[in-house]
């Protein structure tokens, strides 16, 4: 008989599921009186079906669970057997074997607890959960059967990967985070080799799921259901905040060593400025400095930290620029090293206290760098080469700070202590709150310091201001709001806008100096501000100043008419080696009032990006004027087939307009009609190169894909004219060559080279010495020849390694080795490697060159009257056989003395 009612439920249930599957919205395109009749056969089916599961299953008994502490234990449950009154479970029978239930207990039905097989065939992968209250019964039918889908669930990490053969815990409840009403645990369930569940389903009161999942490669984590994340035909994704172990953040220490239980407290936000006023929490890394992602931000996206340790200090951990934003963090430099070790010896450490002797908690340290003995300087790696990271610590509750520089990219990883006696550069900002002045210095290594600093307004006098221009004081505020008052002094810089001094207040002594920026520029003229000075300034807009010049031969001296000059941005260096005939004869036809929207002057406008063009006269004279605020980087005067010259302005400014007031700018006052006379302007005759640099995919992978394009001529070389080609800015009143230096690398480039001289030429990588520079000898062309070389490639350098020892042959660590040689005579690398604790570099060195290693020593580079010691030992390399070779450089007393004193 037990058979025959199993036979006769499955039956059954096989029908209306067919009925009910058919039912779906969307499946039937009937005529409205054929889906009449239709409905009403199944809601006939519907009822037999029904009253056949009544005759079968009324007087069965039914296994119920009853949660009834769930409170402080979800998963503690007791279960109990109770009659079933038709299709119906009655509680007071459940309170009656189970004994007394306290109110808001949960009773749960699931078809694995059933010993009765017609019962656990009803019930299904159906979950029957319900509040107890007495007198209170619930039905197991369920009721809505066809209308809820059969979804797999996918479970994935923060990295969108599924999780195979987890272990998922079910749980009752509305979020595994929070909830309102009871959270119950069902019982634990094995995900398939895809990472997928057949969920549970439920009609009951209780009818929302949760999970909890487990894995040995991951931390166990709660996961929300998201059935309305479709990923393919009949599969959801649940989005689990978990990555596999061996993805978790590693905090490591400054020498690339993990942190073991260090704490790390996590704030939400890109930078510490950025962040978030309340943290995530706080963390204690693993035994293997890992981090256990949070739950609410696994991946790490634009987090900051706080990383402390008792046997490291506490620092502050940002994100390096340049990362992809969603990128998981995966690793963290923290710039700490262990307390007491040979690197602690390198690091700075101390105290910040205000002027009252208080500790400043919460003060941020930036370091760029730090300077060495022998006059390098080492900053911290960065994704972007030219655009250095700064590195920021931050200090504890009791103004305590420390802080090591990670050096990341040095001579293949020599030389990863910070060398002994360094300086580190450092800006210290202390709580907004506190009122303190930041503070700017250097702090030396191996030693405790203590810095205290000043409150704001500390030395500073109460000042009103009002600005002027040809027409009296301004008054328009909308004009007024765009001043912006910059402040130099000897602590450096503030700057002012308009809600920090329309009403006044107090500002320290210095050079005060106020712009107006927009398309309408206003600059005032600056003023000296001291302790005596009146509580009013008054600004006054500095007059129109109109620059005037001649461009002549550079040989011959000769005037040059229908020269091109034009004022350009720091950062643009070409030729008119590009324009066509045809162009540039365009350009000359223009005439001398030249219009900068001139369609003829398009491909000057491309090359040069200027702001203000003229043409030379009959007599190459030029004149060209600027307002206040607008003075131009520099001139430039160009013309076919010519070399450019360039002007520096900053030479011949107004001394109050020079920011650097030193004693290679001269005072450069306007006459009474506001003209400031200029030098002559020199074009040297020109031939032009074609070349095509070929980069290798290697170099262009790393970023080093600019190319640079210089030529030099024979020392011995004595022709008169050349000491007036290569004359600097500094010994010439601003005025230089200017040519062009940039070549665009995989792509054929020209460029004007001086005519009638025999020069070397030397292509180079920028910021790339793993490939030697493209060299080609002996080029002399006549004025106007185009010589094309074509496809030139790179040739590997070689790498030596140079040891440097003092007079007792014991190895000199932590000083700067720089390189002279043959390729590059002129050239001596203003960064060399800095030798490591065995005193050892790595160089790469041109194939086929010569020269020397150089160390030096200056007590001050700006003085030339100063002490300067160099000290150097030769070099000669040939092809790739002197790969590897070692050099010994040893260095005098006097400059171990010097560079360590």
């Amino acid at each position: 008989m037990k058979h025959i009612f199993t036979f006769s439920l499955l039956v059954v249930m096989c029908f209306l599921s067919v009925i009910f599957a058919d039912e779906e919205p969307g499946n039937s395109r009937r005529p409205r009186e054929e889906e009449r009749t239709r409905q009403q056969e199944l809601s006939e089916k519907r009822r037999q079906a029904r009253e056949l599961a009544r005759e079968v299953l009324n007087g069965r008994q039914v296994v119920v669970r009853v949660y009834n502490d769930w409170q402080k234990d979800a998963r503690a449950f007791e279960r109990v057997s109770v009659p079933l009154k038709e299709l119906s479970i009655g509680l007071d029978a459940v309170e009656s074997a189970f004994g007394e239930i306290p109110e808001f207990a949960v009773i749960v039905v699931t078809a694995e607890d059933q010993k009765d097989e017609a019962v656990a065939v009803v019930l299904s992968d159906f979950i029957y959960a319900e509040l107890y209250k007495k007198g209170k019964s619930f039905s197991i039918w369920p009721k809505h059967l066809g209308k809820i889908a059969e979804k797999w669930h996918l479970f994935k990490d923060a990295l969108g990967k599924p999780i195979p053969h987890a272990t998922v815990e079910i749980m009752i409840a509305s979020s595994p985070y929070w909830s309102t009403g009871p959270r119950v645990s069902i019982g634990k369930v094995k995900l398939d080799e895809k990472g997928r569940l057949k969920p549970p389903k439920s009609t009951s009161t209780l009818c929302h799921f949760c999970f909890m999942l487990f894995h040995p490669d991951y931390c166990s984590a709660p996961v929300q259901a998201r059935p309305h994340i479709r990923v393919d035909k009949g599969v959801w994704a649940n989005f689990v905040p978990v990555l596999p172990v061996d993805k978790w953040c590693v905090f490591k220490d400054a020498l690339g060593e993990p942190i073991p239980e260090a704490t790390v407290e996590i704030f939400e936000g890109s930078n510490w400025e950025k962040r978030k006023p309340d943290s995530i929490g706080k963390i204690k890394l693993d035994e293997k400095g890992r981090l256990r992602p949070p739950e609410s931000n696994p991946r790490l996206l634009s987090c900051c930290f706080i990383v402390s340790h008792p046997d490291y200090g506490t620092a502050l951990v940002e994100r390096k620029r340049g990362r992809d934003p969603s990128e998981p963090l995966f690793s963290c430099t923290v710039p700490l090293v262990r307390i007491g070790t040979k690197a602690d010896e390198r690091s700075i450490w101390g105290t910040i206290v205000d002027p009252n002797g208080n500790p400043v908690a919460g003060a941020v340290i930036t370091c760029m760098g730090v300077s060495v003995p022998s006059g390098g300087y080492i900053r911290f790696a960065s994704t972007f080469p030219y655009q250095p990271q700064p590195l920021r610590t931050i200090t504890d509750g009791q103004g305590h700070f420390a802080l090591y520089l990670p050096i990341e990219q040095d001579s293949d990883k020599h030389g990863r202590l910070v060398p002994l006696a360094s300086k580190y550069y450092v800006r210290i900002e202390a709580p907004k709150a506190l009122g303190l002045e930041p503070y700017s210095g250097k702090i030396n290594s191996g030693e405790e310091t203590t810095t205290t600093m000043d409150p704001i307004g500390h030395g500073e006098y109460f000042h009103t201001f009002v600005f002027e221009d040809a027409n009296g004081a301004i008054t328009d505020t909308n004009r007024l709001r765009k001043i912006e008052i910059t402040i130099t002094y000897d602590k450096g810089q503030r700057r002012f806008r308009y809600d920090a001094w329309i009403d006044g207040g107090k500002f320290p002594p210095g050079t005060y100096q106020a712009l107006s920026p927009g398309t309408k520029p206003l600059k005032f003229e600056p003023i000296e501000v001291t302790e005596d000075s009146p509580e009013l300034l008054i600004f006054k807009v500095r007059p129109g100043i109109i620059y005037y010049g001649q461009v002549v031969h550079g040989i011959t001296g000769e005037p040059m008419p229908d020269a091109i000059v034009m004022s350009i941005r720091d950062g643009f260096v070409n030729d008119v080696s590009l324009l066509e005939p045809n162009q540039w004869d365009a350009i000359c036809s223009v005439g001398p009032e030249l219009d900068p929207q001139e369609p003829a002057l398009a491909p000057l406008k491309e090359a040069f990006k200027f702001k203000k063009i003229t043409q030379t006269d009959p007599k190459g004279s030029f004149d060209i004027s600027f307002r206040p605020g607008k003075i131009g980087v520099r001139l430039v005067a160009v013309k076919k087939d010519y070399l450019g010259a360039a002007q520096k302005l900053s030479y011949f400014m107004p001394a109050d307009e020079t920011k650097t007031k030193t004693s290679e700018f001269e005072a450069a006052e306007p006459d009474e009609n506001g003209y400031i006379a200029l030098p002559p302007m020199k074009l040297f005759p020109a031939a032009t190169i074609v070349i095509e640099p070929n980069v290798p995919t290697e170099a262009e992978e790393a970023g080093h894909d600019e190319v640079r394009l210089h030529w030099f001529t024979d020392p011995d070389d004595n022709t008169f004219w050349l000491s007036d080609l290569w004359a600097t800015p500094k010994n010439n009143k601003g005025a230089y060559l200017f040519y062009k230096y940039d070549l665009r690398s995989n792509e054929i480039e020209t460029a004007y080279i001086p005519a009638g001289l025999e020069l070397t030429m030397r292509v180079y990588m920028l910021g790339e010495s793993r490939w030697g520079p493209i060299i080609v000898n002996g080029i002399k062309l006549d004025q106007g020849q185009v010589l094309d070389l074509g496809r030139q490639s790179f040739k590997p350098a070689i790498k030596v390694s140079v040891k440097v020892i003092d007079s007792a042959n014991e190895p000199v660590e932590g000083v700067a080795v720089r390189i002279s040689n043959n390729i590059s005579p002129w050239l001596i690398f203003m960064q060399g490697p800095i030798t490591n604790e065995k005193g050892v570099v790595l160089i790469n060195v041109p194939q086929d060159s010569k020269g020397e290693f150089v160390i030096e020593y200056y007590e001050d580079k700006k003085d030339p009257n100063k002490m300067h010691l160099r000290e150097g030992t030769a070099y000669e390399v040939g092809g790739e056989e002197d790969a590897g070779r070692e050099f010994t450089m040893t260095i005098s007393d006097e400059m171990l003395y010097q560079l360590f004193k």
